[in-house]
């Protein structure tokens, strides 16, 4: 069977009133079941909009004579924070509605909503949940009432079969790294020919603004040996050159964690890489052999510089240790990115500004400010806007809170990036390439 595998393109880097960033990062899943699919003997293309700048009518040109399609709405490393944008995937299901023969979704927004995802897009099904195992149970030609993970229509009966299992990450192969150009990717921060690659799916951390939906709450990990040579095939085969694993807690499992670095350098792999976690899941020697391996930024989620706000929304991490995590990773030689939330239900002028101080003193090299979202599968959601009158709400709260909120985010990015001392820093300690790079996501924003 020919099958094409789709990644709407959005507007690129930074796209719409909520300020979404859309990198060229590759679509792993996709990556995943095609690597699946291939072993089953089926010719698969992935047609990967968002890093090629296609337009809808390329993309339909590029599917061609595809029997089956499968289109994303939210690649896996959008899963934790889904854009709310959906044109550009209506827009792709428009022209491909009625040219292939099966027509299906996955992603984020049909898992949490998918009766109304099914009207939206008039896919054929939608898939709920993780679509390695089930995309391959449809494309050998298992019965859809038999298939889990799948809501559909049956003679205008809205059939939705049992959710599916997590995903033994075990059991995954090589993600298909031959069906697309690693070129064609990049991180502004790391660099270009960018791959991303994941060790393990799930958080148990009891974060309120966090969706798990797709990940799940146990952690599932793959083999120190499978991911380990995963990495060798992206460098040693594809000429990746920088690397993101995408875990959500990448030293959740610290045996993991050392075991991959451990890998790279037995088998003195040359690879810049950065990773996500917590500042309460680091120490001193992880951080140093993180970094002879090649480690050069990690992600830390702050959120909240109010203690009051970091309980309320169960970060359970104070801003004495989140100090102490910025500062251990600093002097191990490694970059950090920090993430701040603004706009928590009930956080007042007064706290927001705690994030906002919080982050200069923290002074991370790059810091990221966003409004609160609700999403789908947070405490949040069920709390603030379950009866919210949007299908997908971006806020909780009122119009008015919003768009404040909105104004102190710029306000926020502009004085921490606009600080002497910041701007000293990156022009004395960044390569030309990067601190352009860094500009043009910086102006992009404000455009």
């Amino acid at each position: 069977m020919q099958i094409a595998l789709i990644k709407p393109c959005w507007q690129y880097p930074i796209a719409g009133a909520d300020h979404t960033y859309n990198r060229r990062w590759p679509p792993l899943e996709l990556l995943n079941c095609a690597a699946l699919l291939e072993a089953d003997d089926h010719q698969v293309q992935i047609v990967d909009a968002q890093a090629e700048g296609l337009s809808p009518d390329k993309v339909a040109a590029r599917v061609g004579a595809a029997e089956l399609a499968l289109v994303t709405s939210s690649a896996l490393d959008r899963w934790q924070c889904p854009s709310f944008e959906l044109a550009p995937v209506t827009a792709v299901m428009n022209l491909l509605r009625g040219r292939v023969r099966q027509l299906l979704l996955t992603g984020f927004h049909g898992t949490v909503q998918p009766a109304a995802m099914l009207e939206m897009t008039g896919v054929d099904a939608v898939v709920r949940g993780e679509p390695e195992t089930t995309i391959r149970e449809v494309a050998a030609g298992k019965a859809w009432q038999e298939t889990a993970g799948l809501t559909f229509l049956d003679q205008g009966r809205l059939v939705s079969t049992p959710d599916r299992p997590p995903l033994d990450l075990t059991t995954l192969p090589v993600p298909a790294l031959h069906l697309i150009d690693p070129k064609h990717y990049q991180y502004e921060i790391l660099g270009r020919r960018f791959m991303v690659l994941e060790g393990a799916r799930g958080c148990p951390c009891p974060c309120t603004f966090c969706s798990r939906t797709m990940l799940g709450r146990r952690l599932r990990r793959k083999t120190i040996e499978q991911l380990g040579h995963e990495v060798e095939v992206a460098v040693g085969q594809f000429g990746v050159r920088n690397l993101y694993f995408i875990d959500l807690e990448f030293t959740a499992s610290k045996e993991l964690a050392e075991g991959v670095c451990r890998h790279i350098l037995n088998r003195k792999i040359s690879i810049r890489w950065c990773c996500q976690t917590r500042t309460d899941q680091i120490d001193e020697p992880l951080l140093k052999l993180m970094r002879q391996a090649g480690c050069h930024l990690i992600h830390f989620g702050v959120e909240a510089g109010s203690p009051r706000i970091a309980e309320l929304c169960r970060k359970r991490i104070t801003p004495k240790q989140q100090v102490r995590g910025v500062e251990m990773a600093r002097r191990a030689g490694i970059e950090t990115l920090c993430f701040f939330l603004l706009g928590h239900p009930g956080e007042t002028d007064e706290e927001m500004q705690q994030t906002i101080c919080l982050a200069k003193q923290l002074n991370p090299t790059y810091a990221s400010f966003h409004r609160v979202s609700p999403y789908h599968g947070t405490l949040l959601y069920d709390e603030y806007a379950s009866d919210s009158d949007e299908l997908f709400p971006s806020y909780a709260g009122s119009r008015q809170q919003r768009e404040k909120v909105d104004r102190l985010v710029r306000r926020a990015i502009w004085s921490y990036y606009v600080r002497p001392r910041y701007v000293l820093s990156r022009i004395f300690r960044s390569s030309p390439i990067s601190l352009w790079r860094q500009l043009r996501l910086f102006a992009g924003y404000f455009r």
